[in-house]
């Protein structure tokens, strides 16, 4: 029989190099039933002040699916949707935008998971949060243990 799962937390971004104070962070839940997965996470404290993104009340929803594969891997898929309280403002523009992310990950018991990523925003060189790259994809690595 599938199971009926949720998730509830707060993640704290912190981006110690960047030219302005852009720290945020955000409460998040997620409701999953068997593979599939629907969440929001809602910024609830930022170091952005004024008009901006990633300020409060901004929100991320998304849906996704995991699917178990052999020797301890799966994959998953998520699609999402990055809305910004601020978007459309004149001192803003547009910024809101979609996220598809896609990985790979094995389960390594005691150590943790570790994931190979794929993700994809659309994001147009002219929008807020654009520049030349904003629209490739982008590879990254990942490990994470729960305790």
């Amino acid at each position: 029989m599938e199971e009926l799962g949720y998730d509830v937390g707060y993640i704290y971004y912190a981006y110690p190099d960047a030219p302005d104070s852009i720290d945020f962070g955000e409460l998040y839940g997620e409701i999953s039933y068997g593979i599939a997965a629907i969440g929001l996470a809602y910024t609830i404290n930022s170091d952005t002040s004024g008009d901006g993104v990633f300020v409060q009340g901004d929100a991320y929803y998304y849906a996704s699916v995991g699917v178990p594969l052999e020797d301890s891997y799966s994959a998953g898929v998520t699609l999402g949707y990055y809305d910004f309280a601020d978007d459309g403002k004149a001192s803003v523009g547009e910024a809101s935008y979609s996220h598809v992310a896609a990985n790979v990950t094995k389960d390594a018991g005691n150590f943790g998971s570790f994931s190979v990523n794929v993700e994809y925003a659309d994001i147009e060189s002219t929008d807020a949060l654009g520049s030349v790259n904003s629209d490739d994809p982008k590879f990254w690595l990942g490990w994470s243990r729960s305790f």
